[in-house]
């Protein structure tokens, strides 16, 4: 194989991994809206401390999901 191609199978792979941590941050972010409805549900039922830990939950994947934005968009 010859460093052309060698390149070229990198590039590929590359791409296939920025696609899947685009996948990622998708999956991830609608995760957090998830958590976000699920605590306004405990705070509506009078649940205020699992809502607050929910809610906390929610913000760490906000959180994840921008760093995979990040890392997919710095190439």
């Amino acid at each position: 194989m010859s460093t052309k191609d060698e390149t070229d199978a990198l590039k590929v792979r590359i791409d296939d991994l920025e696609a899947v941590l685009g996948h990622m941050a998708v999956v991830t972010h609608h995760s957090a809206r998830l958590l976000t409805l699920a605590s306004l549900d405990l705070m509506d039922s009078g649940e205020k401390r699992t809502a607050r830990i929910v809610s906390e939950q929610a913000s760490e994947l906000c959180g994840m999901a921008k760093h995979l934005l990040r890392g997919g968009a710095a190439r």
